[in-house]
């Protein structure tokens, strides 16, 4: 089988690369977590960096600010793909 060729396709259709280092977790008690729910908080995986514009809980592939790539999710999904610890 051999491997696709991506370079063909647009960039919006290819598949996302992995970033180069460990996606980033973090860190919020229940509190922060319900308030940057309803508030529209998303982080980066890739970066880190919070995302200023609204996002909602369910979002995910946000473009980031920041450092440019598409890896901004919600708050539902990073606890969902374990990116989130809830501390009291």
């Amino acid at each position: 089988m051999t491997e696709m060729n991506w370079d063909n396709f647009p960039e919006h259709l290819r598949p996302s690369k992995p970033p180069e280092n460990k996606p980033h977790t973090f860190v919020l008690t229940e509190e922060e977590f319900r308030e940057g729910n309803e508030g529209g908080l998303g982080y980066c995986v890739a970066c880190g960096e919070e995302r200023e514009d609204y996002t909602d809980p369910d979002a995910e592939r946000c473009k980031c600010e920041s450092c440019g790539q598409h890896q901004v999710y919600g708050l539902d999904n990073l606890l969902i793909m374990g990116h989130i610890d809830i501390t009291e």
